[in-house]
């Protein structure tokens, strides 16, 4: 049986500076991806999980496949922005305006979507689940195309349909 031990007679700190400088690497990398969002609008495959991107003007912005699970984007304007295949699940899109957007085969698994503007935004094939689209701007159109789960409609009402 192996067992490993930090202090074996040897001096810990050479290893605990590695396991530093490699979380620091982490954390240096989520950060370089959310400037790059924010100083190019491009940030396709990027990993933006539980990022503040609140009231942000992302209008046009590529975030193809972008990880933006738990994101709070509240408010943000995300106007004909490329979200195809991203992971909004459990996002916070409340009063944002995703007009013209491309959300096609996105994840709003329990996203959160009071209030925001869906006006042309394409919705094909983008997973609904549990979504919260109390006063949003949607038309029927655009929620037949969507899989819908217990999705909480515009009026209140919620889908029957899993």
């Amino acid at each position: 049986m192996l067992k490993f031990s930090l202090h074996n007679g040897s001096n810990p700190l050479p290893l605990l500076g590695l396991l530093l400088v490699s979380q620091v690497g982490l954390m240096t990398a989520c950060t370089s991806q959310l400037q790059r969002l924010k100083d190019t609008k491009q940030c396709s495959e990027c990993d933006l999980r539980k990022a503040d991107l609140r009231g942000l003007d992302l209008q046009g912005a590529n975030l193809q496949a972008a990880d933006l699970k738990f994101a709070n984007l509240a408010g943000t304007n995300l106007q004909k922005a490329n979200l195809l295949e991203a992971n909004l699940q459990a996002a916070d899109l409340s009063e944002a305006n995703l007009a013209e957007a491309n959300l096609q085969k996105a994840r709003l698994f329990l996203t959160q979507l009071e209030k925001a503007s869906l006006e042309g935004a394409q919705l094909e094939g983008a997973n609904l689940g549990f979504a919260d689209l109390t006063d949003a701007k949607i038309s029927e159109e655009q929620l037949q195309q969507a899989q819908l789960c217990s999705t909480t409609f515009p009026d209140g009402s919620k889908s029957k349909n899993c």
